[in-house]
């Protein structure tokens, strides 16, 4: 998939453009149908299928005293969307001067940047324009004048309610990742990269991957057997998401990420990882001192290798 970000970039797209547009934080079933919605019709008339999304929530720059926590970083939104079998994908810098576009300037600069455009696909509650003025009705005025055509697409449900990014965020919060699978129709992950940390995972036995990533909103604080993506391979973790309770000098005010590889050897220094939430272990605590946690660490390593054992999920790419 190609990723740009400018829209002249579309210019070069000489097939019949179907083009799926929106914030799609998450990447959920409700958003996947808008995408295969634009790839259904762009493979039917052998045109391109691409989307069109942000480098940011809408609302970190216009309402940041509202705006949402976010569920994946820019870079992760990306891998997950080529997964969906899309064609491209322009991420546009949401600035203060592209929010202040009237709806039909909006159109009408999209238009004039693909002109082989046919088609749009959103979801039924997508707004554009500044103040949020242009609704679905407006859009197919536009779209009528404009030359293309406006599809929009239902919304997906599950257990009797709207699938939403605020509904998994929600349960993401709450632990409850059986259900944030559901919705995604793929397992939880964080992807980011590993830091240099204070090494002191590694004077007790078990060195672990400090982990910088874009994610603002995590599970609860814990212990988690995890599996963990490096390259093209997938190895059985043990994670602890939390504040370093029993080291007084490492405790931290934020949540920090840090997990321990149980099958790897080697540098994982400034490396990507990918990090799946398997099942949590028990919560994050303090201990009496660096011997009692590395003791417990050992238990910690043997039941998530027990679990991870247990189960069919290592491929979960």
């Amino acid at each position: 998939m190609k990723i740009h970000d400018d829209w002249q970039s579309f210019g070069q797209v000489t097939a019949p453009l179907y083009l799926a547009v929106g914030v799609f934080d998450g990447v959920h079933l409700g958003h996947q149908q808008v995408m295969h919605a634009a790839i259904a019709d762009a493979r039917s008339h052998d045109g391109a299928a691409w989307v069109l999304t942000f480098d940011r929530h809408p609302l970190t720059l216009l309402r940041p005293d509202v705006a949402p926590p976010i569920l994946m970083s820019v870079v992760h939104k990306m891998r997950v969307i080529e997964r969906t079998g899309l064609d491209g994908c322009l991420v546009t810098p949401f600035t203060r001067d592209f929010a202040a576009q009237e709806p039909h300037t909006f159109i009408e600069n999209l238009c004039a940047a693909a002109p082989s455009l046919r088609a749009v696909y959103v979801g039924v509650n997508w707004r554009f324009g500044k103040d949020r003025a242009g609704t679905i009705d407006r859009l197919r005025e536009l779209a009528s004048s404009g030359g293309f055509e406006a599809t929009v697409v239902d919304p997906v449900y599950w257990h009797g309610d709207l699938i939403s990014s605020t509904r998994i965020r929600d349960a993401v919060r709450h632990g409850h990742l059986d259900d944030v699978r559901a919705m995604l129709n793929r397992p939880f992950t964080i992807l980011g990269r590993v830091v240099a940390g204070n090494s002191k995972g590694r004077e007790l036995g078990f060195p672990t991957a400090n982990i910088e990533h874009g994610c603002e909103i995590l599970p609860p604080s814990g212990v988690y057997a995890a599996r963990v993506a490096l390259g093209g391979s997938v190895y059985s973790g043990v994670l602890n998401l939390g504040s370093r309770p029993t080291l007084k000098a490492q405790r931290t005010s934020t949540p920090m990420l840090e997990v321990h590889l149980l099958d790897f050897t080697g540098d994982l220094y400034d490396r990507e990882l990918e990090i799946l939430f398997v099942q949590k272990i028990r919560e994050e605590r303090q201990f009496s001192d660096a011997q009692e946690l590395q003791q417990q660490i050992a238990a910690d390593a043997g039941e998530a290798a027990q679990i991870l054992n247990a189960r069919t999920d290592a491929n979960f790419f």
